[in-house]
């Protein structure tokens, strides 16, 4: 492949980094504004209760699913960057992995427990289960 190419190649990279970007904080946003709806007493085999919470983990899935594909796409136009010298770069995410993640993927993987815990975490509070 020729040079222009992989500037193409890492220009759509950049372009689909921000609509998993996008997918992210509108789940987020989506996730914020089910909780109070959450507070609704149901019943437990209510359907209104199961359609919620399923909404919610298929927002929390979305979450998740959309911060993995954003660290794919950067680790691919990582690659690129270094062998040809197109695409983007954020030092604030190679500082992180260089000091204290040593790897991507470790950096990836703390993120998507965190978020996952202080979601179900709030979901566990937002139901009544925990005080």
């Amino acid at each position: 492949m020729e040079k222009e190419q992989y500037k193409r190649i890492a220009d759509f990279y950049r372009e689909f980094m921000i609509f998993f970007a996008v997918l992210f904080f509108t789940c987020v946003v989506g996730i914020i504004t089910l909780l109070p709806e959450l507070e609704h007493p149901y019943g437990l085999l209510s359907w209104g209760w199961l359609s919620l919470s399923v909404l919610y983990f298929g927002l929390l899935l979305g979450i998740d699913y959309s911060l993995h594909k954003c660290f794919y796409l950067y680790f691919l136009n990582r690659e690129i960057r270094e062998e040809f010298g197109f695409g983007f770069y954020y030092p604030e995410i190679d500082y992180l992995v260089k000091k204290i993640f040593k790897r991507i993927e470790a950096l990836e993987g703390f993120l998507l427990g965190e978020i996952t815990v202080v979601f179900l975490l709030l979901y566990i509070v937002k139901l009544g289960v925990l005080h």
